[in-house]
């Protein structure tokens, strides 16, 4: 099973090349740093992902994927930049939009509010949100309705905004027993913002 898996999922040229000319692409249009996790690794079918994996929503189709080298954990990235490097310039930044997303993701029942709740969002703050060099960045859990990748059933969600940047999101797949809030402590900020 975990042989068919990783032929599946296998790093190859194409997921190679996918990855850097989407980072690349990001780097130039908001501003955005990526630094690859320590045993992580680019999957193949990063971009193929059905948008229906979250409760009830259907904003996000990733568009790649890393996975560590046990196979425990898999993040998928969406990024929308809203900045005046982006492809439609008449796209103003709203930060209220940001706010109900994740307030969609996080409690259907809290969608459309453009506040959010400290006992649901963990927040960056003082030197930590200076070193995402974000206006707002946090972690959070997110709804799923079914599993990501066909078996990671559990997910925990990092956001971050900047005015003029866009909006980044870093989704950490996996299942019950996997220590993840270790992954997000250790992996804090392989996203950060330009100035």
């Amino acid at each position: 099973l975990i042989a068919q898996h990783v032929s599946k999922y296998s790093v190859d040229y194409q997921s190679k090349h996918y990855q850097n000319h989407y980072l690349e692409g990001e780097k130039k249009r908001m501003g955005l740093n990526f630094t690859m996790p320590k045993n992580f690794s680019a999957v193949k079918d990063s971009v193929q992902t059905s948008r229906s994996i979250f409760t009830p929503a259907a904003y996000f189709s990733m568009f790649y994927t890393i996975i560590n080298n046990d196979e425990s954990v898999a993040v998928g990235f969406y990024t929308f930049a809203t900045g005046p490097n982006y492809s439609i310039p008449r796209y103003t930044y709203n930060e209220g939009n940001f706010k109900r997303i994740i307030n969609d993701l996080a409690d259907s029942m809290a969608f459309r509010k453009e506040t959010l709740d400290t006992n649901v969002f963990s927040f960056y703050r003082g030197e930590a949100l200076k070193k995402c060099n974000a206006d707002v960045a946090c972690t959070y859990t997110v709804q799923m309705s079914r599993p990501y990748m066909d078996k990671y059933y559990l997910c925990k969600g990092f956001c971050m905004y900047k005015k003029d940047h866009g909006e980044v999101y870093a989704f950490y797949f996996y299942n019950k027993g996997t220590p993840i809030d270790k992954y997000l402590k250790e992996n804090a900020f392989m996203l950060t913002f330009d100035n």
